[in-house]
């Protein structure tokens, strides 16, 4: 059932979040199962991700409501576990990219609202009817096929829900305002339609020399709202996490309104120092990118490193050789760019990286540090590590990128409060060996960790209330996710 479009009870939590756990080390990575017997691990901080919901409430209430964005698999931190923990806490809206994302939230049993981002082909509506999932409106096209398909459904049907999306300036998708004014009225009046939200996406709220731009925008989306008439169960939306850090009358001028916040969630911003001061905290990151030392050897000088002798030791020094490249999202850009932190302190990588290695400079064997095999090795991430920033700006890119390249092989474990007693590589569900081999005493020692030690398992969530696929669907489904390696 679709949760009250009502502000979220989220902006009633503002008590701080008990003091969050410290994310498990790589060595606690269990045996047990063989597939997460890898190097490197990434450690999603659930609390983390409570705690920066709670602060975008505090920060946009009473306006706005917060509609969570996990495309991507929640920015590479595992939109399952990240959508459950914010259900949990109260979040009632969450976007996604794909079909395909909305789905598995929906099998995964999220039950509140989800509004897909892309424009919807054709041979997709169906899904968003038995999945009851928000449609964006981004053409006269996407218009007249639902209306199309609320023609044809029983009248004891839930109502498809519609965005209509407002160009504003992207010149990516949508209407122009008078056209999108136009379908907003006639979904209005369309039986089997419920028009949940007239929207538009800002080009640069994060900028400060372009906010007349964003201001016009909002000005054009305004204009639209006002030509299409009352929306009795819908919201005029533009607010991203640039403009709910830097732009305040995207979520003042509205009421009510969404606030789109992804990069936001995942720590992955700060609020101006204004902000920060009357909120008194910060958002916090909440991905921590490890790997481990498997090999240390000490060469001369003069000895060249990695591919193509892409760098030559200036004197005789230690390195180590660390289980991560570019196959587990360390982009070869880092090469010969990046510090990574080791025992505490910043080495620099050398030499090309590799699919699956990279080598570390220690520094002279006389003042290298005592590191081992199976040492910790920091790639970003809080407590002592290189932020997500600091990757970002080394490969010339945005953080954005840098954490939804942490995928494939790649396994999450869940830190928090109230972290789920599940684990996930990839996109494919698993029990581990110790389940599936009927060791409850393992099993049990496995329940308690702070960090999941088990892989998805998706079977075993509640039913949702809303329809999911059948069998032979959701089998169909996890065997093209298996085959793929993109999220």
């Amino acid at each position: 059932m679709i949760l009250a479009c009502a502000s979220s009870a989220l902006s009633q939590k503002v008590s701080s979040l008990p003091a969050r756990a410290v994310p498990a080390p790589a060595t606690a990575s269990p045996t047990t199962d063989p597939t997460l017997l890898t190097p490197t691990t990434a450690t999603v901080d659930l609390d983390a991700v409570r705690h920066n919901a709670r602060l975008i409430q505090r920060r946009t209430a009473p306006t706005a409501a917060l509609m969570a964005v996990v495309k991507a698999d929640a920015y590479g931190h595992g939109s399952v576990r990240v959508a459950q923990a914010l259900q949990d806490e109260g979040v009632e809206h969450f976007a996604v990219a794909r079909v395909s994302e909305a789905v598995r939230l929906r099998e995964a049993g999220i039950e509140a609202s989800i509004l897909v981002f892309e424009a919807p082909l054709p041979e997709h509506l169906p899904a968003y009817a038995r999945y009851q999932l928000d449609v964006n409106v981004c053409s006269k096209a996407v218009a007249g096929a639902l209306v199309q398909l609320a023609e044809q459904r029983p009248p004891s049907e839930p109502p498809l829900r519609a965005h209509v999306k407002v160009e504003t300036g992207m010149e990516r998708l949508g209407n122009k305002p008078e056209v999108a004014a136009g379908i907003a009225g006639r979904l209005r009046c369309t039986d089997g339609v419920e028009v949940a939200g007239l929207w538009t996406h800002f080009v640069s709220a994060d900028d400060p020399e372009q906010q007349a731009f964003t201001r016009r925008q909002l000005g054009i989306l305004q204009e639209a709202a006002d030509s299409a008439g009352p929306l009795p169960n819908g919201r005029v939306h533009a607010a991203n996490t640039p403009a709910m850090l830097h732009f305040a009358e995207s979520f003042r001028r509205l009421d009510p309104t969404f606030v789109r916040c992804g990069l936001a969630l995942y720590g992955l911003a700060r609020f101006p120092p204004g902000v920060r001061e009357a909120l008194g905290d910060d958002l916090r990151p909440a991905m921590r990118f490890t790997s481990k030392i498997t090999h240390l050897k000490t060469v001369d000088e003069g000895a060249t490193v990695s591919y193509n002798r892409s760098w030559t030791a200036p004197e005789r020094v230690r390195l180590a050789t660390v289980g991560c490249g570019y196959g587990d999202g360390y982009t070869r850009l880092l090469s010969g760019r990046a510090d990574v932190s080791i025992r505490g302190r910043r080495f620099p990588v050398v030499g090309s990286i590799c699919m699956d290695l990279m080598m570390v400079n220690l520094g002279p064997p006389e003042s290298a540090p005592p590191a081992a095999v199976g040492d910790e090795v920091v790639l970003f991430g809080p407590d002592g590590g290189p932020s997500v920033q600091d990757v970002a700006d080394w490969s010339e890119t945005i953080a954005y990128e840098v954490v939804t390249r942490v995928r494939g092989r790649v396994p999450r474990f869940y830190v928090g409060e109230e972290a789920p007693s599940e684990g996930v590589i990839g996109h494919v569900p698993r029990r581990t060996a110790d389940a599936l081999d009927g060791n409850e005493a393992a099993a049990d020692e496995n329940e308690t960790r702070k960090g999941t030690t088990e892989h998805d398992s998706e079977a075993v969530a509640q039913t949702p209330s809303r329809p999911t696929a059948t069998n032979g669907e959701a089998t169909a489904r996890r065997s093209l996710e298996a085959a793929s390696t993109a999220h």
